[in-house]
């Protein structure tokens, strides 16, 4: 199934310093750039100034000292240099070398905003938007958001994106929100790539092309968005919008898999347990499942629970099973709840007990089983 969630890449809670535009490689030539930073800043240069505060602030030359770095971030601001201005708004949100104050450090943001800083409008939309350190407000979050665009801040783009698509300070325009994401993922924003790939998989705000969406989940999948990749194994695997192609859609899944998207480690069991384009290993379908489940995918659970009630890859353990069916069940798995009704119907694990049965036949019933339905009024008459 296509995972349908929009990426939301709205709140940097610690924001990035503006850094400097060129690393060196050289201890001497380092040290010889800091002193060059500490002459030309005593002239009040502010470029040197800044650059000198965000040394301190990375530790490049220098031992890493926060309260330094704001020291020459305050100063450079002081000489109206906006760059300094956002990256002291920076350390006020993160606490770095200053007690942390919100509230500064939208005063500073909107300084660097007023200066036409891109970066800093971002930062200052994202503010409102979340009502941190000022009150919030999704209209000036817009505003904000679509002034950074309109500079080339691809990220604010993919947030007004979002803003369009749900409705949070703006009409809903599936169109515009379309418009929006494709110019961000055209600046190699990928959380971006994938929204717009959702877009054309449903046809919302674009006609329904799955081979642009097949494109564009492999463009996000390259810049390493296992959600794209997951759903990029599920056209490989069924055909839809690119040529079938088991074997891909199995290297996608184990990609995902070990990256920590435990759906994919779910699809891969299901693969090596059906011997379906790898040959059948219930052992290690069985470890993929178990890895699923210790994850938190409860698909998993009950993909493990069908192995120990039958005895694939492990010893037959109904207990174990009804464990695992219980777990699943209580997180909305109809086929555990049917499956565990079913052994109370039978006595497989447990006493029978068709009063028990039957509330979990109904529960099945109640999350989309029709069989559920069938075998509760089986018992029910």
């Amino acid at each position: 199934m296509i995972k349908h969630y929009l990426i939301v890449v709205l709140f940097l809670i610690l924001e990035l310093f503006y850094f400097l535009p060129e690393a060196f490689s050289q201890n001497d030539a380092l040290s010889n750039k800091i002193v060059s930073y500490v002459d030309d800043c005593n002239n009040l240069d502010m470029d040197a100034c800044n650059n000198l505060g965000l040394s301190y602030a990375n530790g490049n030359g220098v031992d890493q000292n926060f309260k330094k770095a704001v020291e020459y971030f305050d100063l450079a601001c002081d000489g109206e240099y906006i760059i300094a201005c956002y990256n002291l708004a920076t350390s006020y949100s993160n606490g770095h070398g200053v007690d942390q104050n919100f509230k500064k450090a939208v005063e500073l943001f909107r300084v660097a905003c007023d200066g036409e800083y891109m970066q800093a409008c971002n930062s200052l939309a994202i503010r409102y938007f979340e009502g941190n350190g000022v009150k919030q407000n999704y209209r000036k979050a817009t505003k904000l958001f679509a002034k950074a665009c309109d500079g080339d801040n691809y990220l604010a783009c993919h947030s007004l994106g979002l803003g369009y698509d749900n409705g949070k300070g703006v009409k809903v325009n599936k169109v515009k929100a379309a418009e929006l994401f494709t110019k961000s993922c055209q600046a190699e924003n990928y959380d971006s790539c994938f929204n717009l790939a959702l877009k054309y998989e449903d046809g919302e705000g674009v006609k329904v092309d799955k081979a642009k969406a097949t494109e564009l989940y492999t463009r996000s999948c390259q810049g390493k968005d296992y959600g794209a990749c997951y759903n990029l194994a599920l056209k490989y695997e069924n055909g839809s919008g690119t040529e079938q192609n088991l074997e891909k859609a199995i290297q996608l899944y184990k990609l995902v898999c070990e990256n920590g998207d435990a759906e994919g480690c779910v699809n891969l069991g299901n693969k090596f347990g059906q011997g379906f384009g790898v040959k059948q290993d219930y052992v290690k379908a069985n470890e993929l499942f178990e890895k699923a489940c210790v994850e938190g995918v409860l698909q998993g659970c009950f993909n493990l629970g069908v192995s120990h009630g039958r005895g694939f890859g492990v010893k037959q353990d109904y207990v174990k099973a009804n464990q695992l069916y219980s777990q699943a069940c209580k997180g909305g798995i109809a086929h555990a709840c049917l499956n565990l009704g079913s052994n109370f119907a039978n006595g497989d694990g447990f006493k029978k007990d068709k009063v028990t049965a039957k509330k979990l036949f109904k529960a099945a019933c109640g999350l989309g089983s029709q069989t559920g339905c069938e075998y509760f009024e089986r018992l029910n008459n």
